[in-house]
């Protein structure tokens, strides 16, 4: 849904192909219950691969001990390693709901209010210069409401990216983009995607807990709902297990390696490292009252409609950290995330709690409406059909 957009045209020129060893992709998942979803949820991802994906993996968890994982395809092209469910792959942008999840309990705990400015709460000038920041709040913030520009957007931030694709950017390096440019709207107007908005959260994050972000992640959010391979880049950006990643540069189905190009995607706005059954399971906690409490919850599903709105994707509403999506079968809390050569969903539906996410390892070009059109949506929620009445 919330696509990365960055100029790739000189990955064609700096790729190289992946040396993973299959031995640190080894995992062990469960086996598939005899359950009639398993056939054709199996069938929609081999269709995917045969037209193209390098690999795709998919779980459903419905909350009754029996998950559904799958994949199909390589986690590796270069050493033909199948892809497993349980292989650690990039997740992006989902880190925005676990970054969410923080602030709404900091929140809770009297650490600041939603109503703040975010400005302060973070160090002394770290958010100098950057349109609407000095009058955006925390709420505004967690729902991209504040107008603040995205800096992954900068024309310069691009150039100089490509300049440099193994270059690790530091937070306020990404913040000088986003200085550079104009607001979107006042604060409050409207609702606009901004990786500013939550890069600076994440800032505050650390700045009032004193810990960094991952130390903050693992202990409020991932060891609680038992998240045991999820993990935050930033320690590690490319860590062993990581599965490869592929682009289509020049829309042809020919994929380039992109595995170790991840400068940028290891803050706040970014930097998720997790596998669909996983992601399942972070959604539902983050949307089911088991990480936040219900003012919390009502505040993170209190959703708002954008001026501007997509017309080949679902209607959306933009909530606290998460998206609400209509649908035939049902209503649906989600986010998408994205990184080069990766992408990954994970959504829950608020009828019965079925939590359903699927993960790629290749994007852009011919790969993208592959997993991440609205087809493919209905496509994966009409064969898990509607919640039971």
């Amino acid at each position: 849904m919330i696509r990365l957009t960055a100029v790739l045209t000189l990955l064609v020129a700096c790729a190289s192909p992946s040396t993973r060893d299959p031995a640190d992709l080894a995992c062990t998942s469960p086996a598939p219950p005899d359950d009639p979803l398993v056939d054709s949820l199996q069938i929609l991802l081999d269709d995917r691969v045969e037209r193209g994906l390098p690999g795709i993996s998919l779980a459903v968890d419905r909350g009754d001990g029996e998950p559904i994982h799958l994949a199909s395809g390589f986690a590796d092209l270069a050493t033909a390693t199948p892809l497993e469910p349980c292989h650690l792959t990039r997740a992006g942008s989902i880190n925005k709901t676990v970054n969410a999840v923080v602030v709404l309990q900091l929140a809770e705990e009297g650490t600041w209010n939603l109503d703040d400015r975010l400005v302060d709460h973070l160090p002394a000038g770290t958010a100098d210069g950057i349109a609407n920041a000095e009058h955006a709040t925390l709420r505004q913030a967690l729902q991209h409401a504040t107008g603040m520009p995205n800096w992954i957007h900068s024309l310069y931030f691009q150039t100089a990216s490509l300049d440099d694709l193994d270059r690790a950017w530091s937070a306020d390096e990404l913040l000088r983009f986003a200085r550079a440019m104009g607001p979107a709207f006042p604060p409050g107007e409207d609702v606009a995607y901004s990786n500013t908005n939550t890069l600076l959260l994440g800032l505050a994050i650390e700045h009032r807990t004193g810990e960094p972000l991952a130390d903050v992640y693992r202990a409020r959010v991932f060891e609680p709902l038992g998240l045991h391979r999820t993990r935050f880049a930033a320690p590690d950006p490319v860590p062993d297990d990581l599965i490869a990643g592929y682009v289509d540069i020049r829309s042809d189905g020919r994929l380039l390696d992109a595995t170790f190009y991840s400068g940028w995607d290891v803050h706040a706005d970014g930097g998720l490292l997790s596998h669909p059954g996983d992601l399942a399971l972070l959604m539902r906690g983050a949307n089911d009252g088991t990480l936040l409490d219900a003012d919390s919850l009502a505040a993170m599903h209190d959703a708002r409609l954008p001026s501007s709105v997509d017309p080949g994707f679902y209607e959306t509403g933009y909530g606290l950290g998460a998206f609400r999506i209509e649908t035939p079968e049902g209503t649906w809390w989600m986010h998408s995330g994205d990184a080069i050569g990766y992408w990954a969903t994970a959504a829950w539906r608020e009828e019965d709690g079925l939590a359903v996410s699927w993960s790629v390892n290749g994007n852009y070009g011919t790969l993208d409406p592959l997993f991440s059109s609205k087809e493919t949506y209905e496509a994966v929620f009409e064969a898990i059909g509607p919640p039971a009445r």
